[in-house]
């Protein structure tokens, strides 16, 4: 008798401190378990290129962190720009390294995908010099192959830039734990690249129900504090172990090769062609607007083409009112892309960029885009508003 009642106790005592490990998580998202960031810790890959920045960092050089991906990584639903995933991993950079003067770039944009992240990764992150760039477009990219291909150009772009650069993977998740980090991951393993997973690492908790959806996200699909917390905290635990092995000396060359593509390198180069730059060639009913920088038409019928070089060409277009109308985009003979710019969120809205050709011969071709009278049946307009072309050279 006097058995069971001792471990009666042990029971008791046991479920309140894992009733309290999970009260901790609720109060306080960045004192997350072990077995939690163990789970986060997806891979911490080849340390080379990290240990060169933290070296550089320790001699109390500059050096720039850069983040590109969608609105998570601008920092949406955090109730301040300091609660942010990527501020909190800039202040792990800071306090490690307080002789080093740092600076941010920022490349997240709302509502883009990997898709778009490609075209711009130049222009909005790598032309800053970044030393270490975290890439998160685990949501907003789909599981499929369109997405692979133009992720794994993100991947090969940077791994391939003359600073030779650090880069993390992030793989965040929707409310039902749904990601794309299948196949990103795949291409980190592929380049040997350490990768955070905040769907591995919180997606059980929330199956077990010791957590709450709620508990980590704005209610839709952005973390709130807590959430961005612990993004940031599964960053940084992959970051602290890689510290704590940074050699004094002797640090391991970088791979001389760049590893083969998993999917294509077709995305190895890229180059956005931004609608003031564009000349039209034909132009029946079009007009430029200065102020948000398109070629835009509200009235069916009207055509306007351009001519283009490159290996697969991408149209870019804004999707922001519920009164936008269809285009039909054609290049050279091929057949013809239906882009549907009819959007009913209740926020600005975001470029869509959708591939109208893949041509691996190259060239330069003719796109030809017509504003249809069809429409989605819910759009009250016919607006369509070119915002330039991407292409893959």
């Amino acid at each position: 008798m006097r058995m069971r009642r001792k471990n009666f106790l042990v029971l008791i005592v046991l479920a309140l401190c894992l009733t309290t490990v999970a009260l901790v998580f609720l109060r306080k998202p960045n004192s997350l378990t072990p077995a939690i960031i163990a789970r986060s810790q997806l891979s911490l890959g080849d340390p080379a290129r990290l240990y060169r920045v933290m070296d550089k960092a320790r001699r109390g050089e500059p050096i720039t962190i850069g983040f590109i991906g969608g609105s998570i990584t601008k920092g949406q639903a955090a109730s301040s720009a300091e609660n942010s995933y990527a501020n909190r991993v800039v202040q792990w950079w800071k306090e490690h390294f307080p002789k080093s003067n740092i600076t941010t770039v920022n490349a997240g944009v709302d509502g883009t995908d990997s898709s778009y992240g490609v075209l711009r990764l130049q222009h909005d992150l790598l032309s800053k010099h970044p030393d270490f760039v975290v890439v998160e477009f685990g949501v907003n990219d789909h599981d499929d192959l369109a997405h692979a291909e133009t992720y794994e150009g993100i991947v090969r772009q940077l791994l391939t830039d003359a600073d030779e650069l650090a880069v993390l993977l992030l793989f965040l998740m929707h409310h039902d734990g749904t990601s794309a980090q299948d196949f990103q991951a795949e291409i980190g393993k592929q380049y040997h690249l350490p990768m955070a997973s905040y769907r591995d690492a919180l997606w059980p908790e929330i199956a077990a129900g010791r957590l709450k959806w709620s508990d980590i996200t704005d209610g839709a699909i952005h973390p709130n504090d807590r959430g961005h917390a612990a993004a940031a905290e599964f960053i940084n635990s992959i970051l602290q172990k890689t510290l704590d092995q940074l050699p004094t000396t002797n640090l391991p060359a970088i791979r001389a090769d760049l590893a083969p593509p998993r999917y294509t390198d077709l995305f190895d180069h890229t180059q956005v062609i931004d609608a003031d730059l564009l000349k039209p060639v034909v132009n029946i009913g079009w007009s430029y607007d200065p102020r948000d920088r398109c070629w835009v038409s509200s009235t069916p019928g009207s055509s306007i083409e351009f001519d283009a070089t490159g290996k697969v060409i991408d149209l870019m277009y804004a999707r922001v009112a519920p009164y936008s109308g269809t285009a039909e985009v054609s290049v050279d003979d091929c057949a013809p892309a239906i882009c549907d710019a009819w959007f009913d969120g209740t926020w600005e809205g975001f470029c869509r960029v959708d591939q109208v050709a893949r041509n691996p011969e190259g060239g330069t071709h003719r796109v030809r885009i017509k504003l249809l009278s069809t429409r989605n049946p819910l759009s009250t307009g016919y607006e369509f508003r070119i915002m330039g072309l991407g292409l893959a050279k």
